[in-house]
C-alpha cells in the first residue's frame, strides 16, 4: 500500500472511533410540550354525526350526500344539509370534508374550497385520495 491509501484509512478510522464514541456516550433527551384538548366521546360523537361530505366529481360534478348542488349554492345547500343533521348552529364547530378523486382537476376542488370558506365554514378537511 502506499503512504496516501494508509493515511487515508487511518483518518477513516479516527473518524469512525469519533463517531461510535459521540453516540456512545451522547445524552440526547427530548421533551414535547403539546397541549393536548381532551374530547369526550359525546363530543366525538357529535364531529362524526354532523360532519357534512361534499363529493367532486372528476367532471365537476358536486353532491352533499347524495343530494346534487353546485357551487353557487353550495353555501346554502350546506347550511339546509347541517340544519336537516339537527347539527348546532356555530359554523365553527361544523366540520366539512370535501372528496375529490385523484383524476379531479385542482380547480373544482378550489372552487368548493372558497365556497365554503365564504359561507363561513372553518373546519375543512380535503381528501383528493379516493371519491366517496
Amino acid at each position: 500500500m502506499d503512504l496516501k491509501r494508509v493515511l487515508g484509512l487511518a483518518l477513516a478510522a479516527v473518524a469512525l472511533a469519533l463517531v461510535v464514541w459521540g453516540l456512545w456516550f451522547a445524552k440526547v433527551g427530548v421533551s414535547f410540550d403539546v397541549a393536548v384538548q381532551p374530547t369526550s366521546a359525546k363530543e366525538l360523537i357529535s364531529i362524526i354525526a354532523y360532519t357534512q361530505n361534499i363529493n367532486v366529481a372528476a367532471d365537476g360534478r358536486l353532491t352533499i350526500g347524495n343530494a346534487p348542488t353546485r357551487v353557487e349554492t353550495l353555501a346554502n345547500d350546506l347550511a339546509t344539509a347541517f340544519a336537516r343533521a339537527k347539527a348546532p348552529g356555530d359554523k365553527a364547530s361544523q366540520s366539512v370534508v370535501i372528496w375529490a378523486a385523484p383524476e379531479t382537476q385542482r380547480r373544482h376542488v378550489d372552487a368548493v374550497r372558497e365556497a365554503v370558506a365564504a359561507g363561513g365554514w372553518t373546519k375543512v378537511s380535503i381528501s383528493m385520495v379516493a371519491s366517496r
